[in-house]
């Protein structure tokens, strides 16, 4: 009896939950999905504040007339509705890179993320290593080398590497970053 009744009462909270209506949002101009972060395959998507593409969506051949990314990258427009117009990109962003979208008086610069590595040598947690004079990180995409320097930290720690003991850091004045040549585009970059 008692199962009956708290499986009743569930019942009736998730029916009396599902049929509450959200209201929809007001208009407050036109907004551009993501606003700061874009990873691989992300697509951008605007939303207008008033109609400006076929109410029943399609294809945008003519995307300049509402709205502008620089630089350029591979894809297509395509207008989910009247007030709704979805980029989707044909590559994957390159990591570390920065758009520029403007729509409709709403601009917003989109800055890409770096995939993690695939692979690193030294891998993490090695132990009883020589002296390393080289770290390889290997991706699954290449990666720009000047913004990879310029974004990246080495902090180095007497061993264990945990603790108070005193760190010190190496910034891309203390290193170089190099690329190794890939066989084909399908290699991992490192």
């Amino acid at each position: 009896m008692r199962k009956s009744f708290l499986y009743l009462f569930c019942t009736i909270t998730f029916i009396a939950a599902s049929g509450a209506v959200a209201e929809p949002a007001q208009d407050t101009g036109t907004i551009i999905v993501p606003d700061h972060f874009l990873r691989r395959w992300d697509p951008v998507t605007v939303f207008f504040a008033r109609d400006l593409g076929p109410a029943g969506g399609g294809p945008e051949d003519n995307p300049q007339r509402v709205v502008s990314m620089n630089p350029a990258h591979p894809g297509a427009f395509t207008w989910l509705d009247a007030r709704t117009l979805q980029f989707r990109p044909a590559e994957p962003w390159p990591s570390l890179a920065r758009f520029e979208w403007q729509a409709d008086g709403t601009a917003v610069t989109l800055v890409t993320l770096m995939a993690t590595p695939i692979e690193t040598f030294p891998a993490n947690g090695s132990e009883g290593l020589e002296a390393v004079r080289e770290i390889t990180l290997t991706f699954a995409e290449p990666i720009d080398p000047g913004a990879f320097a310029r974004m990246i930290s080495i902090e180095l720690r007497p061993l264990p590497g945990i603790g108070p003991g005193e760190a010190r850091w190496l910034g891309s004045q203390d290193f170089q970053v190099k690329t190794k040549e890939r066989l084909s585009r399908q290699d991992p970059a490192s």
